[in-house]
């Protein structure tokens, strides 16, 4: 029935609304906690084992908070140090992005310690799972920006997207002279 299709639309519509939300509050989450702890870990205020404290700190405030080990918060700091870097703003700058739906950008607070430190918006277009792949296994920044761009443009899983890695999708586009599909325009 045509009339039940539509507000099974207006459900998905708005399921699919609160699952960028989320996504996006937690990217925006890990970039901040990320940002705090790489300043801290910059200027010697901290070292190794006070971020090992500071996931206990963390999982005995909630133990049912999942997701906070002290790997995962370098993870976090990896992230912040990748994206926020001077090199990936002018890959940035150099690669005009095509037309994506507009990204949520967050406020500047206390813990981000540069205005130039925001995060870019382009980010926020895939999941964290799919970040984490990224930067496990690109060693370039082009690299990771493909696939960030290929990862949203496919709608690919954190598993698909190790595979396409793998396959050297990127390197196997350019070397048959696809470069606009290599740049996703």
């Amino acid at each position: 029935d045509k009339q039940f299709a539509e507000v099974y639309g207006i459900i998905n519509l708005h399921r699919q609304r609160c699952a960028t939300t989320i996504n996006n509050e937690s990217l925006s989450m890990i970039w901040e906690v990320g940002g705090y702890v790489s300043a801290k870990l910059k200027s010697s205020q901290w070292g190794d084992n006070v971020v090992r404290q500071l996931s206990e700190y963390i999982r005995n405030q909630d133990s049912k908070i999942r997701g906070w080990s002290y790997r995962t918060i370098y993870k976090m700091v990896q992230f912040y140090d990748t994206y926020s870097s001077d090199q990936f703003a002018r890959l940035l700058a150099q690669n005009p992005l095509p037309k994506q739906e507009k990204f949520v950008s967050i406020e500047l607070t206390q813990f981000v310690p540069t205005v130039s430190a925001q995060i870019p918006n382009i980010l926020y277009s895939i999941g964290w799972a799919n970040h984490q792949t990224i930067l496990n296994r690109c060693r370039t920044n082009e690299e990771k920006l493909f696939y960030i761009l290929y990862s949203n443009h496919e709608r690919l899983s954190a598993r698909e997207l190790e595979r396409v890695i793998k396959a050297h999708t990127m390197e196997n586009l350019l070397s048959n002279g696809n470069f606009q599909t290599a740049k996703l325009k």
